[in-house]
């Protein structure tokens, strides 16, 4: 008797917002063939940085939990009491936490960049005033110096720029995933409890999806606008940090996937 094919598998290549390709895990087309909860489980695999691979919601083991194919069987206080348990004090807080630690972090480099930023400025206006008055300029930095960290400096804004890019995508995918895990629940299993209410509460007292990332994004514009400054030599004593909000084409690009972003959210069924 010839043996039963497996189910095919597709394995989905990607390439994120800094050009480094990546793979989705292979997943099964069969994996819900009444292609409910499998829709957005796909859209959350495709939707993953992989960097942060671990951080986002588990919603295959919410499926698990959820017993989905068995709407037959009994659901007993026990299995709620699981679920529950798993979607807001196991996956909601550890998306929660991992959120804001990330944006602890970009928020601290940023401070970072922006002190590295005003030393810079400062050897700039020292040695163009040394110039003017005809004496010898200061040196505080060598030229090797000085172009190493204009070099350190645009490398950390690139990353910094679009790990925030990241994390509005990462917070928006995983609070749709929580909304849709819980009224899933409420449609299969919720004849005597139901749990959307709940989370929507929980969801609105956390800032994770709430979070405003432009102002950051703005100030990074900022500072790429005055590296850009000095690698082409404009830099000088009137030099700011905000002269141009608008930034060089490439940070105005990161800005604008963020904004569109804004304006087209992963829709909630």
């Amino acid at each position: 008797m010839t043996e039963a094919a497996a189910p095919p598998t597709v394995s989905v290549s990607h390439v994120d917002d800094g050009g480094h390709p990546y793979h989705t895990r292979p997943y099964s087309i069969f994996d819900d063939p009444a292609g409910t909860m499998v829709q957005f489980g796909l859209k959350l695999r495709r939707s993953v940085y992989e960097p942060w691979a671990g951080q986002y919601m588990d919603y295959d083991k919410l499926k698990v939990l959820l017993r989905e194919k068995d709407e037959q069987d009994e659901w007993t206080e026990r299995d709620e009491e699981a679920f529950a348990n798993e979607l807001i004090n196991v996956q909601l807080e550890k998306v929660h936490s991992f959120q804001k630690e990330k944006s602890t972090e970009l928020k601290e480099r940023t401070e970072q960049c922006d002190k590295r930023c005003n030393e810079l400025k400062e050897s700039i206006v020292q040695d163009t005033e040394a110039v003017e008055d005809d004496k010898k300029p200061s040196k505080k930095l060598s030229k090797e110096e000085r172009n190493k960290i204009i070099d350190e400096l645009y490398e950390e804004l690139e990353k910094i720029t679009h790990e925030t890019n990241e994390l509005e995508k990462y917070s928006r995918i995983n609070y749709t995933g929580f909304i849709k895990a819980a009224k899933k629940h409420d449609r299969r299993r919720g004849n005597s409890y139901k749990i959307t209410p709940m989370m929507e509460l929980r969801l609105a007292a956390l800032p994770f999806n709430q979070e405003d990332h432009s102002p950051l994004l703005y100030r990074l514009s900022g500072m790429y606008s005055f590296i850009r400054q000095v690698r082409e030599g404009a830099a000088g004593r009137g030099m700011s940090f905000s002269d141009s909000q608008t930034g060089g084409e490439h940070s105005s690009s990161h800005k604008c996937e963020y904004l569109c972003a804004k304006e087209h959210p992963i829709g909630i069924d």
